[in-house]
């Protein structure tokens, strides 16, 4: 687990999801090594779908669970997320928010900020 953790929270009906994960990979790419790490989240029915999109996206250096308790997802109550994507960035030192619903163009100026 990195000093920063961005917990990404997605579903499979959302395209906007699909659209931001080459540019989230990027970004983890660019600071994985400076301590990013992501914990991926999908919010959903089916756990073959969800395998079927981590591999298509080829998310496997993220950790990748799935919520199949959707709608009665506890994650999203506890989150309180009114809709999906959504993603927290979380300070691993101290668990302090630094930021949420960041696009890839915020996070990696965010990450630039904290981690050079």
């Amino acid at each position: 687990t990195g000093r920063f953790v961005l917990l990404n929270v997605w579903t499979a009906g959302d395209q906007v999801s699909f659209k931001m994960f080459p540019a989230y990979k990027e970004v983890y790419t660019k600071y994985k090594g400076k301590g990013l790490s992501v914990y991926n989240v999908y919010v959903g029915k089916s756990l073959a779908e969800w395998e079927r999109i981590v591999k298509f996206e080829e998310l496997s250096e993220w950790t990748n669970v799935a919520d199949t308790s959707f709608p009665n997802s506890r994650l999203l109550g506890a989150y309180n997320i009114q809709s999906l994507p959504a993603n927290y960035l979380i300070d691993n030192s101290n668990s302090d928010l630094v930021g949420r619903n960041y696009d890839p163009s915020e996070l990696n100026n965010a990450l630039s900020r904290l981690l050079n």
